[in-house]
């Protein structure tokens, strides 16, 4: 086995290419955990925004039913209703940017899966050559190794008819 793998270089190259998809794939995993978390994060506060409105209508409502409720509180919670639906407006122009956002990071994680798919294919073809070449070195030392026996048995036969 004195020869050494030329495609040693190759090898180690795959090895590398494979060792950084792995990385990057974990990388756009991490970051497609961030925008779902920050989706999530954002239906809650929609979410919030909402009960919030629900119950001061709620409690706007009994207070105007039992009589408690001026005329102007009435007309400024109208007022307060509208800058409501303005932030539950903004909350939902907010999601769908995230939302959005997360559905392209899918894709780069996809893209990313894609990728180490590949590394680890063209890694396992240079490690089947590698093996094979090993073998094949391997089948070359054992047929000059008896070869050698042979040509050593050959000539001590020689000697002992002489």
């Amino acid at each position: 086995m004195g020869d050494s793998y030329k495609l040693q270089a190759l090898l180690g190259i795959r090895e590398q290419e494979q060792l950084d998809a792995e990385q990057n794939y974990a990388r756009e995993i991490q970051e497609l955990s961030r925008r779902e978390r920050g989706v999530a994060a954002k239906e809650d506060e929609l979410k919030a925004c909402l009960d919030g409105r629900k119950q001061a209508c709620i409690a706007h409502d009994k207070r105007r039913f039992s009589g408690e409720a001026t005329m102007i509180e009435i007309q400024s919670f109208d007022v307060f209703l509208a800058g409501l639906k303005i932030d539950a407006d903004r909350i939902r122009a907010e999601l769908t940017e995230v939302e959005s956002e997360r559905e392209q990071q899918r894709l780069v994680v996809a893209r990313a899966k894609d990728a180490l798919i590949a590394a680890s294919k063209e890694l396992k073809a240079v490690q089947k050559h590698h093996e094979n070449w090993q073998k094949e070195q391997a089948t070359e030392a054992a047929r000059r190794n008896s070869a050698a026996m042979d040509e050593v048995a050959a000539r001590l036969w020689a000697e002992h008819k002489r």
